[in-house]
């Protein structure tokens, strides 16, 4: 039950949550600003700064799998 619900029901329900989540973000702020009402500090994120972190993270994973992994890690076990 709960492999079908991680490898199926999840997979196809994830992109369909995430598009909500973000309509209704944008909905909100847009409501927000319609009545002038004050957004939140946390609903004008640095977007630059948080791609960039974003890519050295991925950087840094990726070159800390190269050196600690055993063996060559582009190379399938089997």
């Amino acid at each position: 039950m709960l492999r079908k619900l991680l490898t199926v029901v999840l997979p196809i329900a994830l992109p369909f949550l995430v598009w909500a989540a973000y309509v209704w973000a944008a909905r909100w702020k847009a409501n927000r600003k319609a009545t002038g009402a004050p957004l939140p500090s946390w609903a004008n994120p640095p977007w630059g700064w948080l791609i960039l972190a974003g890519a050295l993270l991925v950087a840094a994973s990726l070159i800390a799998a190269r050196f600690l992994a055993d063996g060559d890690i582009l190379v399938p076990r089997g």
